[in-house]
């Protein structure tokens, strides 16, 4: 199996939607490693690019996925 790090970008309002909840369940039954934040802001756009080893050690220790703290 190949593994393809991305970063996804998630531009506009996510606030109280459940949105960290929902990406970090799919992620798991997935099995996606990985980690998801919030900004402040709302949706306008998604953006797709090549990620990073570096951006995917933001996860806490231990864990294959992370909820982060709102930036």
């Amino acid at each position: 199996m190949s593994v393809a790090i991305r970063q996804v970008t998630i531009r506009g309002r996510v606030q109280g939607v459940g949105y960290r909840y929902w990406v970090e369940q799919q992620a798991t039954a997935h099995a996606v490693e990985g980690w998801v934040r919030n900004r402040r802001a709302r949706v306008d756009a998604v953006d797709e690019c090549p990620g990073s080893a570096d951006a995917l050690n933001l996860r806490r220790a231990g864990e294959r996925f992370s909820t982060l703290p709102t930036i």
